[in-house]
Parts: structure tokens; sequence; C-alpha cells
């Protein structure tokens, strides 16, 4: 991907996720089944619960928001409390959404 900005711009936007909670608990799970509400999630939902948000992802359009909000196809998947790693690939059941992954460059050898 290419970056228009310098990168001096795009500092505001990694001092975000310094101040992101280490506990996911602290900052409130987000749903995201539309294109908009992926643009108004917060930096800190985006880190928390972006591969969650990809696995969950009702279709094309929502996964390529998300991985361009920086949501990563492996990573922490937080279900009912629980927390695990593993990959949006193996968690979803949407071939679109998965083909959408595999073609960002996401490992479907990656398990979850």
């Amino acid at each position: 991907m290419k970056y228009l900005l310098p990168m001096v711009a795009m500092l505001p936007l990694c001092l975000s996720h310094c101040t992101c909670p280490d506990d996911y608990r602290q900052v409130p799970q987000p749903h995201a089944t539309t294109v908009a509400q992926v643009q108004a999630l917060s930096d800190c939902q985006i880190h928390h619960y972006g591969t969650t948000l990809l696995a969950d992802a009702p279709g094309p359009e929502v996964a390529r928001a998300l991985l361009e909000r920086g949501a990563q196809p492996v990573g922490k998947i937080i279900r009912n409390g629980q927390i695990e790693t593993g990959s949006a690939i193996a968690q979803t059941d949407n071939a679109r959404v998965m083909r959408v992954l595999l073609d960002a460059g996401a490992d479907a050898n990656v398990g979850g």
C-alpha cells in the first residue's frame, strides 16, 4: 500500500496506539456490520478486536474496510470473554471474506 502523506503527518495515528489500554476488556467490544460502522471504530477497537471483526465480517466490503483501518488477519480472537490467538480465515465461514483476506496476503495455513 502506498502512503500519500509524509510520515510526520501519520504521527498522531501512531501515538493513539500508545494510549491504548493493554487489557482488551477496557475497550468496548464493537460491532461492525457496515462500512460506516467500521469507519466509526476507534483505533483501540481496531487494535484489540480487528481480527475478531474480520472473522465476523458479514461481507467483503466490511472486511476490506477493516483491513484498510489496520485490522490484522492473524491476531487476537475474542469471543464470549475468552481470548486466543488465531486466524480470521480459520474462524470465518464466509467464502467471500476469505477471498478478501487471501487477496490481502493472509496465510491460509495459519490455523486458529
